[in-house]
């Protein structure tokens, strides 16, 4: 008989690898020229990872993010000069919580432009070129116009994400 302990790590086990099997499955599914809608399961500890390093404390992020398992929704508001900015914005602010929460670097542009119209950001017919002006952050994937193109950030754009996100807590 196994103890409560040996148990314990069997599951953790378990759901490590359905974890990895996930990932292969997006993986495969792309790939294969598939959409890919999930953007996968939130690890453990990605809230408090997040926090620190937009050096910012629980709570505060609860007001930017609201986190479920398979997603997340940015509930801050987006102020911005212009629709671009804003755009720009809560980009980069969605996928670093990506970033730390999903492992995922990149973001469908369906996925993205749903979250941006329920923000009540608007012109996103101009989403890919007023993105473009922001190419050392955030990368496009993909042909614009095609059912897999997506957006991916850079370091640099994880980087500034984290200065949004702490602004957006701080307001």
């Amino acid at each position: 008989m196994m103890s409560s302990e040996e148990i314990t790590g069997v599951k953790e086990k378990l759901k490590e690898l359905e974890e990895r099997i996930g990932k292969l499955e997006h993986f495969l599914a792309r790939e294969e020229g598939k959409s890919v809608e999930e953007p996968g399961i939130a690890t453990e500890g990605c809230v408090e990872k997040l926090c620190e390093a937009a050096g910012i404390n629980e709570d505060e992020l609860r007001c930017v993010f609201d986190f479920e398992e398979k997603d997340l929704s940015l509930i801050a508001t987006v102020e911005g000069k212009s629709e671009a900015v804003k755009q720009f914005k809560a980009s980069v602010g969605i996928l670093t919580a990506y970033h730390y929460c999903y492992h995922k670097d990149e973001i469908m542009s369906q996925d993205l432009r749903k979250k941006l119209e329920w923000l009540g950001i608007r012109s996103l017919a101009n989403l890919s070129a007023n993105l473009s002006d922001y190419k050392q952050l955030i990368r496009p994937k993909g042909k614009s116009g095609s059912p897999q193109f997506s957006y991916k950030i850079t370091f640099p754009g994880i980087k500034k994400g984290l200065e949004i996100i702490k602004e957006w807590a701080s307001a």
